[in-house]
């Protein structure tokens, strides 16, 4: 794995973060279960077993404490608007620019994945509804939310981000997806087109 100079260890994979945390891929491997344990004890012995010298260390285990945060909710399947909230809460907190995420959900609601499907900039970010189909069969999805961020802390919702509900409610009918819900995230609050009955 390639060392990374970025601050932006959100986006690695569970085992990555932990590579970048122990700087050994046996004791990623032997510590992979603690994000989903959320055993601090275990992150104590991580945490000891650390050089001084490590350029990630900070971020990483930042990123790993909110991640612990996140597996700690134990959010197995969205009832409403602040489950899918409180879910995406870890990754689209504190971001300089824009986001789009889609939660696929199966039958009952319950969390199949979250995947970050673009990255824009400072006030946009372009939505390929291509993509976004993709992420949902390969799951197998029969329901999802999709959520991106304002970075500027405004939660209404511009005349882009509804094209790109009605674009991606209509992509998804056609292949029997159904869209619960398009949430507008800042970091303090967040604007729900399904709580505002325009879904």
């Amino acid at each position: 794995m390639k060392t990374l100079y970025s601050d932006d260890c959100r986006l690695l994979s569970d085992n990555e973060i932990l590579y970048q945390v122990t700087n050994s891929k046996q004791d990623a491997a032997r510590y992979s279960g603690i994000l989903l344990r959320g055993d601090a004890i275990s992150l104590n012995e991580i945490l000891e077993s650390l050089t001084p010298a490590r350029k990630m260390l900070a971020v990483s285990v930042i990123e790993l404490y909110h991640r612990l945060q996140q597996h700690n909710r134990q959010i197995t399947a969205i009832r409403n608007s602040q489950d899918a909230h409180d879910l995406m809460k870890a990754s689209l907190t504190g971001l300089q620019t824009e986001e789009c995420w889609i939660i696929a959900l199966n039958s009952a609601s319950k969390v199949i994945r979250k995947t970050r499907v673009s990255v824009g900039g400072y006030t946009s970010t372009s939505v390929d509804v291509r993509v976004i189909l993709r992420e949902l069969l390969q799951v197998r999805a029969v329901r999802c939310i999709l959520v991106h961020n304002h970075p500027s802390g405004n939660t209404r919702p511009s005349q882009e981000d509804d094209r790109l509900t009605t674009n991606i409610q209509a992509a998804l009918k056609a292949v029997n997806i159904r869209l619960l819900d398009h949430l507008v995230f800042t970091d303090d609050n967040f604007y729900s087109y399904a709580d505002e009955g325009r879904l």
